[in-house]
Parts: structure tokens; C-alpha cells; sequence
């Protein structure tokens, strides 16, 4: 089976092979951060060299939309939480941002064993 691990600031994104829900071509991806809070979704392929991540939970949703190259994923991310902002009086919106993703590949042996303990939690 090959597993992958991208860092993703101080955590681990892995894009597992395992299919997500009834589309085969949809698989499932599992963040975890340095304390072994996980958070699941999905990811899929766009072409050749792009993938799609989706991860969320009730609290927050968060896509990725990346290229492979030959040292991780490169490209954007975009989230939003279940908080508020007021955006003119009396309005308001949930939080949101975009940033830039640059994550790196490692070899699966080198994943920690707790890290798989709490990708399979999620």
C-alpha cells in the first residue's frame, strides 16, 4: 500500500489509499497535528500532477487544491471556521482565509507510530 505524508505546518496531512464513500475515485486524507488531534476528509486527483483535499468537521472546513512535484504539494489552501465576523453592523460572516500550501514528502517509515494511531482514529 502506498501512503502519502505531507507536512503541513507543525502537522502531518496523509493521503491514504483507501477509497472514501461509493466514488472510487475518491479516497480518504487525515490531518494530524504535534498532539495527535486528527481531523478526516477526502482527496482526489484533478489530472496528472493536481490533487484536491477536503477536510472538516462540524467546527471547520478546509480544501487544499495542490500540484505534486518531486518534493511534496505546492499551491492553495482555503478554510473557514464556525465563527463569526461582523462584517458591517449587524452583519455578519463566518471566518475565512486563503493561504498558500507548501507541503513536503517523506517516506512512509519515517511517520511515527502514534501518527498512524491517530489517522486511524479520525
Amino acid at each position: 500500500m502506498t501512503v502519502r505524508r505531507f507536512l503541513f505546518a507543525l502537522s502531518s496531512l496523509l493521503l491514504l489509499p483507501v477509497p472514501f464513500g461509493s466514488d472510487s475515485s475518491v479516497r480518504r486524507a487525515v490531518a494530524v497535528d504535534t498532539i495527535g488531534n486528527s481531523t478526516s476528509g477526502s482527496w482526489q486527483g484533478l489530472g496528472p500532477d493536481s490533487i484536491l483535499v477536503h477536510l472538516g468537521d462540524v467546527f471547520t472546513q478546509t480544501s487544499l487544491r495542490v500540484i505534486v512535484d518531486g518534493r511534496g504539494l505546492s499551491g492553495s489552501g482555503n478554510g473557514s471556521t464556525d465563527e463569526v465576523a461582523e462584517v458591517r453592523p449587524g452583519e455578519f460572516e463566518p471566518k475565512a482565509s486563503t493561504w498558500r500550501v507548501h507541503l513536503r514528502s517523506v517516506e512512509c517509515d519515517s511517520v511515527p507510530h502514534r501518527l498512524w494511531e491517530s489517522a486511524s482514529a479520525a
